[in-house]
């Protein structure tokens, strides 16, 4: 690894619909090029996970989850280099507790 950024996962809550969350990867390194990217968002303690994995040039989602107040939520995301040559993929774990 090179040490550069590769993209960005954010996170964002609103109190509609008895609390939403979203989350969103944003592609940097390889932004403006197809390459495969995934992110999913699940409500900790609660079956369902809203998934949105592809080949993307610019991000990967939104995906939403509804009636998140009194609970926490976690995103993996995951991208791959454009040529298949690595890889990268992380957790944001129990945040946004509302």
């Amino acid at each position: 690894m090179d040490g550069s950024v590769w993209s960005t996962a954010q996170i964002y809550y609103s109190s509609a619909n008895n609390g939403t969350n979203c989350a969103v990867l944003v592609a940097k390194k390889w932004a403006g090029i197809k390459h495969p990217m995934g992110i999913n968002l699940s409500v900790d303690g609660r079956a369902g996970v809203q998934v949105n994995n592809g080949q993307f040039s610019s991000y990967a989602g939104p995906v939403i989850q509804k009636n998140t107040n009194g609970h926490c939520v976690t995103s993996n995301f995951f991208e791959d280099a454009p040529n298949g040559s690595s890889s990268s993929n992380d957790e944001i774990a129990h945040v946004a507790c509302g």
